[in-house]
């Protein structure tokens, strides 16, 4: 019998596999790509995925312990990538900048840290940009969007910072396009001026995260920090009816609850997991507490 360890290690070496086909066949370029050209494109995809299962071993090892977690972090590249393979093309060369790949270090975000969070947008922005003619180009652009994603939105819980966050990245988008198109051509021209429309509609689809992140929440069962709010919220109805009938448990449970958050804010913002140190959030300080 296949001890439980070694059959997750099972699992998340075919979602490894299967993602490294998906993506090697998202890049193929159709007839004149060969077996030459498969096998360099097989290399750097493995090498790229190689990499984030050395990070997740190294820094985050207890995401490789479920196997959930794992796809949920494979279907977010997988889906940016396949994106890419859609949108790009030689006619609209700079369509692909309409994808908002800030939005993966924000989704990471909310349920890890910001280092995964960039982690995941650099594997992601380099699996991608081999789709591209001119790949520096398109992962520096993406590349600062996302870190400024990642410094602007301090709190995802209030809907404003997504708002705040989404106007700072199409200005950061605009600005680096602007000034690599200066450094290049010396010039600007109305096509340049005409190609912002791009990054104006990626900032508008940042507001999407919201909804994206509940889909992602939903499907991996994951809880976020702003669904714990809302269960938290006093005018919910099981919270009502409680206050009502059980006004002594209601207050019970309120003093209960201060101090598990109290407990949680003196938690420091790191803990140890097998000799590494992480950065957790306010949920995962919760489900700490839950065990102790």
């Amino acid at each position: 019998m296949v001890n439980k360890p070694a059959k997750k290690g099972l699992v998340n070496l075919l979602l490894f596999f299967i993602s490294i086909i998906i993506v090697v066949a998202a890049g193929v370029h159709g007839s004149e790509m060969n077996w030459i050209y498969l096998a360099g494109d097989t290399i750097v995809t493995s090498a790229c995925f190689l990499l984030l299962y050395l990070f997740l071993l190294h820094f985050r090892k207890e995401i490789l312990d479920v196997s959930r977690k794992i796809l949920f972090i494979l279907s977010v590249i997988l889906v940016f990538v396949t994106l890419t393979r859609l949108v790009v093309s030689p006619v609209l060369e700079r369509a692909v900048y309409l994808i908002p790949f800030a939005l993966i270090p924000i989704i990471i975000r909310t349920f890890y840290d910001a280092r995964l969070a960039l982690f995941i947008l650099l594997i992601t922005l380099m699996l991608s940009g081999f789709m591209l003619y001119e790949p520096f180009d398109f992962v520096f652009i993406n590349l600062i969007a996302g870190i400024v994603a990642i410094l602007s939105l301090s709190d995802i819980n209030r809907k404003y910072k997504l708002v705040f966050s989404s106007l700072v990245v199409t200005l950061t988008y605009i600005i680096i396009y602007l000034a690599i198109v200066i450094r290049q051509n010396g010039f600007l021209t109305v096509s340049d001026l005409w190609g912002l429309k791009w990054f104006i509609g990626n900032g508008l689809l940042i507001l999407s995260g919201y909804p994206i992140i509940s889909v992602f929440e939903k499907r991996f069962y994951f809880l976020s920090d702003t669904t714990m709010l809302e269960l938290s919220d006093s005018n919910a109805p099981l919270l009502r009816r409680l206050s009502d009938e059980a006004p002594g448990s209601y207050q019970h449970s309120l003093q209960v609850a201060n101090l598990a958050e109290a407990a949680s804010r003196a938690i420091e913002p790191m803990y140890c997991w097998h000799g590494q140190v992480h950065f957790i959030t306010i949920s995962e300080k919760l489900q700490i507490l839950v065990t102790i």
